[in-house]
């Protein structure tokens, strides 16, 4: 998926899901497992699939109209459904909850909506 002035250009129809968490969340959470006492992989990541149609009409609300959106074939390598599992993360009792994609997408388009 890429956004620019003209039109959002999504691979596939749009119901691909994927694990998408604010970069704040995912920046926490990684420096809170550089700190662990413990080895092992954990998965960093929200748990929930979110559709990139979703993150598209997302958009659409921020901007408070409708942005052209333009479907091109599936690539090879396109995943249809993915996210993470973080049951093993959930494991170690991290006393911190991420922010909702929405709220989350929401405060990472006012930081470069403002910057642009």
């Amino acid at each position: 998926m890429q956004s620019n002035k003209k039109s959002f250009k999504i691979y596939g129809d749009g119901n691909q899901t994927r694990d998408m968490m604010y970069v704040y969340d995912c920046i926490k959470k990684t420096i809170y497992c550089a700190r662990l006492k413990k080895s092992g992989v954990y998965n960093i990541a929200s748990g929930y699939p979110s559709s990139v149609n979703k993150v598209y009409k997302l958009f659409c609300d921020f901007e408070k109209k409708n942005i052209d959106v333009k479907y091109y074939p599936t690539t090879k390598d396109e995943l249809g459904i993915f996210y993470c599992d973080i049951k093993k993360f959930e494991g170690i009792n991290l006393d911190y909850k991420c922010e909702a994609l929405e709220k989350g997408l929401e405060k990472t388009y006012q930081y470069y909506f403002n910057k642009l």
